[in-house]
């Protein structure tokens, strides 16, 4: 794990390229929220290390970096298409990406319980096909992702303006291209527990994401790592409710309750 950086909340090219040893095999940055990773400063690291990039776009469908879709600029490109994102279905899914003709043939493979043909499995894998219903969903909402994205920028753009007189609040920026899965904002003044729970008796639900670090959970207790731009992050964020057709007077009622349990 490396850390951040404190305003994207994204990887941290300059602190990837430190923790880089010869036990390195991917960098793997999280286009985190809807908002890009900085690729430009990555791909250069990993052209200079002789490593690939694997791009996590679980948030971020139908995002553009310099032109090029995000997942589409690493080796591999990986998506979920949970219901709660950007491009999402009924249940649970996904996809990878690839311009590369082994690559897909070994991820095709690997998703079939490691099996190019029936009852011959060349590796341990996984049952991870996507089903038809999941499918058809969305092959109806594909064509309309810009546009969702484009209503989830207009809604962020809203939120900034009505955020602008609150003190103790800190708005999202979009350093570089940003399709906001989340509309994540930092409180730094006030206890953030306590403001979540008084947006909650006003009737406006928040989330944290995320609340622990992933180098303390127990799983990850045996990497020793220092990540304070991380660790204050994760005491700091807290996300406003966000989907593409949210009104303007919905987003007041988000602000007025923020603005009341600040204090």
């Amino acid at each position: 794990f490396v850390d951040i950086d404190p305003v994207t909340f994204n990887i941290d090219p300059a602190a990837v390229e430190a923790a880089i040893t010869e036990r390195t095999k991917a960098i793997l940055p999280v286009h985190l929220f809807g908002q890009a990773a900085d690729m430009d400063a990555l791909a250069a690291v990993a052209a200079r290390h002789g490593i690939p990039i694997i791009e996590d776009v679980a948030q971020a469908f139908g995002g553009v970096h310099d032109g090029k879709k995000l997942g589409s600029i690493g080796a591999l490109g990986t998506f979920s298409f949970f219901p709660t994102k950007n491009l999402g279905g009924f249940g649970d899914g996904g996809l990878v990406t690839t311009n590369d003709d082994v690559l897909a043939d070994t991820v095709s493979m690997l998703r079939k319980h490691g099996s190019r043909k029936k009852y011959h499995n060349e590796a341990f894998g996984y049952n991870s096909r996507l089903d038809e219903l999941q499918a058809a969903l969305l092959r109806v909402k594909l064509p309309h992702i810009d546009d969702a994205n484009k209503g989830r920028r207009v809604a962020a753009e809203r939120y900034a303006s009505m955020l602008a007189p609150l003190d103790g609040v800190v708005a999202p920026e979009a350093v570089l291209d940003h399709v906001f899965h989340q509309y994540t904002v930092r409180v730094t003044d006030v206890d953030r527990g306590g403001v979540q729970d008084r947006m909650k008796a006003a009737g406006v639900n928040t989330m944290i994401y995320y609340p622990v670090p992933l180098h303390h959970l127990p799983v990850y207790a045996h990497i020793d790592a220092d990540l304070p731009v991380t660790e204050a992050a994760c005491g700091q964020v807290l996300s406003l409710p966000m989907w593409p057709e949210i009104d303007e007077a919905t987003q007041q009622r988000v602000i007025d309750a923020l603005g009341a349990a600040l204090g």
